[in-house]
């Protein structure tokens, strides 16, 4: 399962990394019009003859890290859990639901059985909780 500071970690890899990456393309006067990241996924709005000059700078900050592009179709391109539109006007966005694969919760399953909780796992979390594991059911 790895180390529960693995993600914080990541984060603040990829934070310097972005940071330099951003920064030398400064220096080349490539500034994309905007840069959001969230955890690993990141949006970027370039102009399209700048596209491959940021993807060849991130992709050269870290022999390990390999990043990929995506390109809108139609003016829209997913991001997370959202499809962003660009209008004449701005931005647009809206929901859509990722494939799951066909891999769902059943609902009478004490997972998501709002009835039972149980603390199963915390020891492995905050080793000082282990003593309080148990199982909650609400009245």
């Amino acid at each position: 399962m790895g180390s529960p500071l693995s993600p914080v970690i990541a984060s603040i890899a990829l934070e310097r990394i972005e940071k330099a990456a951003l920064e030398a393309l400064s220096e080349r006067d490539i500034i994309p019009v905007f840069y959001k990241r969230y955890v690993d996924d990141c949006l970027v709005c370039a102009k399209l003859n700048e596209q491959q000059s940021i993807m060849d700078m991130f992709n050269g900050m870290h022999q390990r890290l390999k990043f990929t592009i995506e390109q809108e179709v139609d003016g829209k391109i997913k991001f997370l859990d959202m499809i962003i539109r660009r209008e004449e006007d701005g931005l647009t966005t809206e929901w859509f639901p990722k494939d799951e694969n066909g891999r769902y919760l059943d609902f009478g399953s004490r997972v998501h059985n709002p009835s039972t909780l149980t603390f199963q796992n915390c020891g492995d979390v905050v080793p000082h909780l282990r003593s309080s594991c148990q199982t909650i059911k609400r009245g």
